[in-house]
């Protein structure tokens, strides 16, 4: 009898280590889905974050594109600019030669017409002579 208790024993041993293990396995298996699922979450907020800094890199990108292309129209724009400013410049310069050379040739035309007005006044001033009265 000693051994058919020893034997019971054993199955009763046997059954509550078995029914131990099988709450260990279901436990195991428990805390397995939830890091199944907890990585499925992860991998998609990993991909939502992805698609978010690739949209928002295409956004930067296409900002970076706006401003680079309005970087380079002021740039022409400035180079126009420069263009007709040095055209200016030296229309100006042309200009100021022009009214110089207008103003000598109105200095010596003034001279020339004093010269003259200073001559027929002398000319009136001195004596006739008899003959040129009558």
């Amino acid at each position: 009898m000693a051994r058919v208790e020893m034997l019971e024993r054993a199955e009763i041993e046997a059954k509550g280590t078995a029914a131990q293990t099988r709450a260990d396995l279901e436990r195991s298996q428990r805390q397995a889905d939830e890091l199944r699922a907890s990585l499925a979450e992860r991998d998609a907020q990993t991909g939502a974050l992805t698609e978010a800094v690739e949209r928002e890199q295409q956004a930067r990108d296409a900002d970076a594109k706006h401003w680079m292309a309005r970087v380079e129209e002021l740039q022409v724009t400035i180079a126009s600019y420069r263009d007709r400013e040095a055209e200016f410049i030296k229309e100006r310069r042309a200009g100021a030669k022009e009214v110089g050379r207008l103003r000598d040739e109105l200095s010596n035309t003034l001279a020339l017409l004093r010269s003259e007005r200073e001559e027929a006044m002398r000319a009136k001033a001195r004596p006739q002579p008899p003959d040129a009265r009558e």
